[in-house]
């Protein structure tokens, strides 16, 4: 047997078995990234195919500069994105709204850097080597179909699998409606006369009559589903065509459920449509797309039901991730840091309290603590130019008394919401040195009506899943927060604060984090035995900036100085200047 101890542990698994899936679990910070593109090197460099998802082109762009053979990967952008298409302005105008084939029209092709990206692809397909194509989850379908007849290594990076494997939006029923106003207002004055868009009226008809689209489309053109697909190429030719002259004049619908479903029956892939609670609910259906290639998917905090790992034990359900096939899985938890506190205020008299969302809005008392937080912090984080992260309900901070307040302060700090994009953003808060994490986060009711939970339904007020399946979401919430800040050098010390009672353990697994429990600020000894907690952890966390910072301000004003110096002047003038009393 060769010698593989030099590899990486992915491709370690891939040459005992280059079919079986990964999932990699890791905490954060624990190299996942950095080993894939290890792995991606060693794919390209014998003739394998790949393809990379992330978050965005920014990481993208980061990750791929930490790839040894650059020369054998292409960052694949969508023609919405700004100077990838000479039509830019007009596409990303459009894009909701119209299916375009603009590109017949263009007079500029040889500058569409589209185009180009399609020919690199093509062409570094043709040698023995192999590709790995870098992109966001709305391209992968493409970048699949560039790729077509190859066996592929798709690379899932901190995305979640179900945003793939099956995609779900959530319409308004009204929004369909606004759909079928606009078709009837138009089709009169189109070639063909009234019967001109009847494909893409009776998809509608099908959504509202509550019926199944390919089934009622088979019905109602007495022919199969696919026969009926140049009836649809025509229909949205005029369809555009009647859009992109009305949109300067008229208030239109959002057609983009229409062209999901055109999409998926020209490729012939499955989708469900159901309404529950005034909204359409639309998902496709991938898992036979992705069981036909090999995917590693890399998530510190799978949600609920998306692996074994992330379904409670008193749930019995198949998680999606198992439904792509066997697969291998890592999973290293972090260590003990004792460097990265976590304090818990979580304690009401004699009980616990959870911080839910109407405390955050309506709580005087909790307000208040906030803003003495960010108070004593503020000098500080002025000084340093360092903000602390807050992460709270978006409709709290946003548009109630709570957000009003602490935005009026004017005390240093930057805003993330529960659930929000900022809460997972790899590197963008990797240097701040505090985070205050406020309320118990509940994803909205509409989440848990996903096509993944339809095994495991059961009566629980508003919510259709058990309260087990509910707090995992919760807890992944939560430790992705405190992981955007608590990140990266592991010997630098940093602080969280959370407000709510849920079990984070004594240490947080994605980080390490340690977690002490058992603060309170509703009474004034709860809120003096905090407070000096927190300047005691403040005083730790910023001992060692500080320190620096003072070294530099007394050496600039020796060398400034013609007269001796009395340091603790200095020091004193310095806290003072700042606003670090306290």
């Amino acid at each position: 047997m060769p010698d593989t101890s030099d590899l990486d542990k992915y491709t370690r698994i891939f040459l005992d078995n280059r079919y079986l899936n990964i999932l990699d679990v890791s905490a954060t910070g624990s190299g996942k990234t950095t080993q894939v593109l290890q792995h991606i090197d060693y794919l390209v460099s014998h003739g394998e195919y790949a393809i990379m998802v992330m978050q965005s082109y920014d990481l993208l762009e980061e990750a791929l500069d930490k790839l040894l053979r650059k020369d054998r990967a292409v960052i694949f952008k969508g023609r919405t994105q700004q100077e990838i298409c000479p039509k830019y302005e007009e596409i990303k105008k459009l894009y909701k709204y119209a299916l375009i084939g603009i590109c017949g029209e263009c007079n500029n092709r040889s500058e569409c850097k589209y185009d180009a990206q399609l020919e690199r692809i093509r062409d570094k397909c043709k040698d023995s080597e192999g590709v790995c194509i870098f992109t966001v989850k709305e391209n992968v379908s493409k970048a699949l179909g560039l790729l077509d007849g190859r066996e592929v290594t798709i690379i899932v990076d901190d995305i979640p699998i179900p945003s793939l494997v099956t995609p779900t939006d959530f319409i308004p029923v009204g929004n369909i409606q606004s759909i079928d106003d606009y078709l009837f207002e138009i089709e009169g004055r189109l070639p063909g006369g009234n019967d001109t868009l009847s494909t893409i009226q009776t998809i509608v008809n099908a959504i509202q009559l509550k019926k199944d689209v390919c089934k009622y489309l088979s019905e109602q053109y007495k022919r199969p589903v696919q026969d009926i697909l140049e009836d649809l190429k025509l229909d949205l030719d005029y369809l555009s065509a009647s859009i992109r002259e009305d949109i300067k004049s008229t208030d239109l619908p959002d057609f983009t459920i229409i062209y999901k479903i055109i999409n998926c029956i020209r490729e012939n892939r499955p989708f469900d449509i159901r309404r529950k609670n005034g909204k359409i609910i639309y998902t496709e259906n991938n898992t036979e797309t992705y069981r036909k290639h090999r995917v590693v998917y890399l998530n510190a905090t799978p949600a609920s039901l998306e692996t074994k790992e992330s379904t409670p034990d008193n749930v019995n359900a198949i998680p999606l991730f198992a439904l792509l096939g066997e697969y291998h899985l890592f999973e290293e938890p972090a260590k003990e840091n004792k460097n990265w506190v976590i304090l818990q205020v979580d304690t009401y008299k004699n009980g616990s309290i959870k911080f839910a969302k109407k405390t955050v809005i309506h709580s005087t008392v909790l307000r208040d603590c906030i803003l003495d937080i960010l108070k004593i912090n503020d000098g500080i984080s002025a000084y340093l130019g360092i903000n602390c992260l807050l992460v709270t309900n978006g409709n709290a901070y946003e548009d109630k008394e709570f957000g009003k307040a602490i935005k009026e302060s004017g005390y240093c700090h930057d805003f993330a919401k529960h659930f929000g994009d900022g809460t997972r953003s790899t590197n963008q808060y990797r240097d701040a040195l505090f985070c205050i994490y406020v309320g118990t986060p509940y994803l909205p009711p509409d989440n848990y009506e996903k096509s993944r939970y339809n095994q495991i339904r059961c009566n629980n007020g508003q919510y259709t899943v058990d309260n087990s399946v509910i707090t995992i979401d919760s807890v992944n919430e939560i430790q992705q927060g405190f992981s955007r800040v608590m990140r990266g050098n592991s010997e630098t010390p940093k602080l969280g604060i959370y407000f709510g009672d849920i079990d984070l353990g004594s240490y947080l697994s994605t980080n390490g984090a340690v977690v002490k429990k058992g603060y309170g600020i509703h009474d004034e000894k709860d809120r003096e035995r905090f407070r000096n907690r927190l300047k005691k952890e403040l005083q730790r966390v910023y001992k060692k900036p500080l320190t620096e910072r003072l070294c530099q301000e007394v050496k600039r004003r020796l060398d400034a100085a013609d007269h001796p110096l009395k340091l603790h002047i200095v020091a004193e003038e310095f806290v003072e200047e700042h606003n670090l009393e306290d």
